[in-house]
C-alpha cells in the first residue's frame, strides 16, 4: 500500500543522509584538516598532518554516490593528557575516519607523541 511505501523511502532517505553526513564531502575536505588543527591548538599541542595521494579515484558520473579514499598520517606532540583529549575528540566526531595505525610514546615529564595513519574517505 502507498502509506507503506512512503514510509519506507522516508526511513531510506534518513538513512541515507546520516551516511552522507559520515562521510566528509570533497568540496568541504579541507574543513576536517582545519578540525584536526583547531582541536590541536585547544590541547596545545603541536600537529602535522600529511595527507597521500587518492588510493582509489571515483568514476567521473556526478549522479552516482562514490568514495574516493585519502590516506593521511599525522602526528601530534605534547602533554600525554592532553593528547588523550585530542583522540576523544577525533573519535567522537561524526565523521567517519579510518585509523589503521596507531601508535602513543611517552616522553620525559608527561610529554607524548601520538601517530595517527589511515583513511578518510568523501564523496
Amino acid at each position: 500500500n502507498i502509506s507503506s511505501l512512503q514510509k519506507q523511502v522516508a526511513d531510506i532517505q534518513s538513512s541515507a543522509a546520516k551516511l552522507d553526513s559520515a562521510f566528509v564531502n570533497r568540496t568541504q575536505a579541507l574543513e576536517l584538516v582545519e578540525y584536526f588543527e583547531q582541536q590541536a591548538a585547544k590541547y596545545n599541542l603541536e600537529q602535522d598532518f600529511s595527507p597521500v595521494e587518492p588510493l582509489r579515484n571515483p568514476p567521473s558520473s556526478p549522479a552516482v554516490f562514490t568514495v574516493e579514499e585519502r590516506e593521511f598520517r599525522l602526528n601530534v606532540s605534547g602533554s600525554v593528557p592532553n593528547l588523550l583529549q585530542f583522540l576523544r575528540d577525533i573519535e567522537t566526531k561524526p565523521t567517519y575516519v579510518l585509523i589503521s595505525e596507531f601508535g602513543l610514546q611517552r616522553g620525559a615529564e608527561n610529554a607524548g607523541t601520538l601517530t595517527l595513519s589511515g583513511i578518510i574517505p568523501w564523496h
